[in-house]
C-alpha cells in the first residue's frame, strides 16, 4: 500500500495543482510571556500582558542575504542565519520583557550609580551595547561550555588513562553531547523555564498546524504535535553531533591546536547543520527521520503541552507575521470571529478576495488598492456584510480551490477541505489500468470525482448523490463531461458495475456533536452532508453492508474518516468479511481507511 501511494503522489500533484505547496518559510522562539513568529521580511511578537490581553508588535528582518550573493552560498548562509538568530532573538527577549509588563516589576527598585552612569554616558545607545554584549557573552560561554569544556575532558581523560587519540576524540564528542544533554534538562527543571517551554509547544503546534493548511483555530492547532524537525533545539543537537564528525579529522596531541581548532571550526559545524536542518525541513525521506530523531527526541525535554492561552498567543503572532508578509494564502486560514466583538481574523485576505470578486481583477492587482465605481463600492459592502455575519466566502464567491482546480459551490454542497485531497490520492493510487471502473458514493460538488477523472485518465467514474441540487453543481464541475453522475440513495441507482475501487467521503459527525461545530459551518452548509448519525458510523455501516454486491473480486473502497474512527470503523469492516488498512493524513490524524477482502 505505501508503494502505491508514493508512486501516485507526485503524478496527482504534477497534474492537478498548479501552485506549489506552502514553503517552509515561518520559524519562530518562544519568549517571555509570549511568542516570536518570522517570516521572510519581518517577524511579529506576541506577549501575555498582565491584564490579560494580548500585546503584539512587528519589526522588519534584515534582508541583505537576498541581495549579497555571498550570504546565498552553502554554508555562509549558515552561518548568518545563526548570527541573525542570535541578534534577533535577543532583542525580542528585552522586548517580550516590556511586552508581558515583567520589565515593569524588575524596575521598581532604586537604580544603582552604575547603572545611572551608564544611562549618562550611553543614552539611547545603552540598550544596544546591553544586547551586544549579551551576545558576546552568551557566544562566549556556549563555545566554553560546549566546545572547549569537552575538549579538556578527553585530554585529562588521556592524561589519566592510556588510551590513543582515536578514542580520546570519541570520548570528547560524548561529553560534549553529555554535557549539551545535562545542560537542557538542568535547565527544564526551572519554573520559570517550564512556562518558556510552554510557549515552545505552542509555537510548535501552530505551525505544524500552519504547514499543514489547516484553519488557525487554538481547537486546530490543539491537535498538533508540539515537536517541529525545524526547531532550534534540533540544530543545537546537530551541532554536537556534527562537531562529533568533523573534529574526528582534526587530529593533532597539542592541547592548545585543538582548543583553538575547536573554536576556529565553530562557523564550519554551524553551517553544516544549517545545511542539515533545512533539507530535513524540506523532506520527509527514511534518512531525514534518521537524522531528525535524536532533536524530535529532545524537543519532548524542551517543549511542553501549551494551554489554551498559549495558543491563542502563538496563533496572534503568526497572524501579525502574515497580514504583513508577500502573499495571502496563509490569512485564509485563520477564522473570522465577529460574534465575540473581536476583529475580523484575516479582513486584509477577505477584502483582497472580495474586492477581486467584485473588480473581475486578479487578486495581486487588488492588493496595494483599485479604484472602484459606485456599483463595485455597493457590492462590495453587500458582501462584507454576508462575510461578517459569517457566510463562508466559498459561497460568497461561488468557488473553492481542491487539488489545484477551481471548484463551483453553493450552500447545496459542502465546502472541498484540503485534508480530503488525501483521500483523492489514496483511491488514485488504487485505480489499476484505464479500464478501472471507480464509484463515489455522496459526490457533492464532484471534486473527488472530477479529480480522480482528471488523475486517471480513461477510468470508468460514476459519481452518485441524493440531491439533484448537488448533481447540478458537481455536473457544472465536469466540464470535460468524464465522470457519470447519477442520482442514487447510496447504491440504489447506480449500475450494476463490478468496481476495481469504491470511494465516499461521507457524513461522519455525530449527530449530537453538530450544534458545537464552528458557526460558519453549523450554520451555512447542509447538515445532510455533515450529520452521520448518533455515533457518525451510520453511512459506513450502510455502505459496508452492500460492498460485496458492488466490488470487484480485487476490488477495495476507500472512505475518508474522523479522527479516532478508525477502530470501530474497522470492527464494522471485519464483521463484513474486510481488512482495513489506516492512512494519517500530514498531522498525524487518522484521515483515511482502506478496505480489501479478508484472505482465508
Amino acid at each position: 500500500m505505501t508503494e502505491d501511494r508514493g508512486a501516485v503522489r507526485p503524478r496527482v500533484r504534477d497534474l492537478l495543482r498548479d501552485k506549489p505547496l506552502i514553503k517552509n518559510t515561518i520559524g519562530g522562539q518562544a519568549v517571555m510571556e509570549g511568542v516570536m513568529m518570522r517570516g521572510r521580511g519581518m517577524y511579529a511578537l506576541s506577549c501575555r500582558a498582565a491584564d490579560g490581553g494580548i500585546k503584539t508588535v512587528k519589526k522588519p528582518v534584515g534582508r541583505a542575504a537576498e541581495t549579497n550573493g555571498i550570504l546565498k552560498w552553502p554554508l555562509v548562509r549558515g552561518v548568518y542565519s545563526f548570527a541573525v538568530s542570535l541578534v534577533t532573538g535577543m532583542k525580542v527577549l528585552y522586548d517580550s520583557a516590556d511586552l508581558s509588563g515583567l520589565a515593569d516589576v524588575e524596575d521598581e527598585g532604586e537604580k544603582s550609580r552604575f547603572d545611572e552612569w551608564l544611562e549618562r554616558k550611553l543614552g539611547d545607545k545603552l540598550l544596544d551595547y546591553v544586547m551586544i554584549f549579551s551576545v558576546v557573552l552568551s557566544v562566549a560561554l556556549s563555545v566554553g561550555l560546549f566546545m572547549v569544556l569537552p575538549t579538556l575532558v578527553s585530554s585529562g581523560v588521556r592524561l589519566l588513562v592510556p588510551i590513543n587519540l582515536t578514542v580520546s576524540l570519541v570520548i570528547e564528542g560524548l561529553a560534549r553531547v553529555g554535557i549539551f544533554l545535562l545542560y537542557m534538562l538542568l535547565v527544564s527543571r526551572m519554573k520559570e523555564i517550564k512556562r518558556v517551554f510552554e510557549y515552545h509547544g505552542a509555537e510548535h503546534k501552530t505551525i505544524n498546524c500552519f504547514e499543514h493548511n489547516e484553519l488557525m483555530t487554538v481547537e486546530n492547532v490543539r491537535r498538533y504535535t508540539r515537536l517541529h524537525k525545524r526547531c532550534g533545539t534540533s540544530f543545537l543537537l546537530l551541532v554536537m553531533l556534527v562537531s562529533m564528525v568533523v573534529f574526528f579529522f582534526v587530529r593533532t596531541d597539542n592541547l592548545w591546536l585543538k582548543i583553538l581548532s575547536r573554536v576556529l571550526l565553530v562557523p564550519v559545524v554551524a553551517g553544516i547543520s544549517y545545511e542539515l536542518i533545512r533539507w530535513a525541513g524540506k523532506s520527509d525521506s527514511w534518512l531525514v527521520g534518521l537524522i531528525s530523531a535524536p532533536g524530535l527526541a529532545l524537543q519532548k525535554i524542551t517543549t511542553l503541552e501549551p494551554d489554551d492561552g498559549q495558543i491563542e498567543t502563538a496563533i496572534s503572532a503568526l497572524r501579525g507575521v502574515l497580514e504583513d508578509e508577500p502573499g495571502d494564502e496563509g490569512l485564509a486560514r485563520f477564522p473570522i470571529d465577529y460574534a465575540a466583538g473581536r476583529e475580523p481574523g484575516s479582513p486584509l485576505l477577505d477584502r483582497r478576495i472580495l474586492t477581486a470578486f467584485v473588480t473581475g481583477r486578479p487578486i495581486e492587482e487588488v492588493i496595494g488598492g483599485v479604484p472602484l465605481t459606485d456599483g463595485e463600492s455597493e457590492r462590495l459592502r453587500d458582501l462584507t456584510d454576508r462575510r461578517q455575519r459569517g457566510e463562508p466566502i466559498a459561497y460568497i464567491i461561488g468557488k473553492k480551490e481542491f487539488m489545484g482546480r477551481d471548484f463551483v459551490v453553493t450552500p447545496d454542497v459542502l465546502i472541498p477541505r484540503p485534508e480530503t485531497e488525501l483521500l483523492v490520492e489514496t483511491a488514485a493510487g488504487l485505480i489499476g489500468g484505464a479500464s478501472a471502473a471507480v464509484i463515489e458514493i455522496g459526490t457533492g460538488s464532484g471534486c473527488v470525482a472530477v479529480s480522480l477523472a482528471l488523475a486517471c485518465p480513461g477510468a470508468r467514474i460514476i459519481a452518485g448523490d441524493i440531491s439533484p441540487a448537488a448533481l447540478a453543481i458537481a455536473r457544472s464541475n465536469d466540464a470535460g463531461g468524464r465522470v457519470e453522475f447519477v442520482e442514487s440513495d447510496l447504491f440504489a441507482a447506480i449500475p450494476p458495475v463490478a468496481a476495481d475501487v469504491i470511494v465516499s467521503n461521507p457524513p461522519y459527525i455525530p449527530s449530537g456533536e453538530i450544534e458545537s461545530l464552528m458557526p460558519d459551518v453549523r450554520d451555512y452548509e447542509p447538515r445532510a452532508s455533515l450529520d452521520g448519525g448518533a455515533d457518525g458510523l451510520r453511512f459506513y455501516r450502510d455502505i459496508i453492508a452492500v460492498l460485496p454486491g458492488f466490488l470487484a473480486d480485487n476490488g477495495r473502497a476507500v472512505f475518508e474518516i474522523g479522527d479516532g474512527q478508525f477502530e470501530r470503523v474497522r470492527a464494522i469492516a471485519e464483521a463484513a468479511g474486510f481488512s482495513a488498512e489506516l492512512r494519517r493524513d500530514l498531522a498525524g490524524l487518522e484521515r483515511v481507511v482502506i478496505l480489501d477482502r479478508q484472505t482465508s
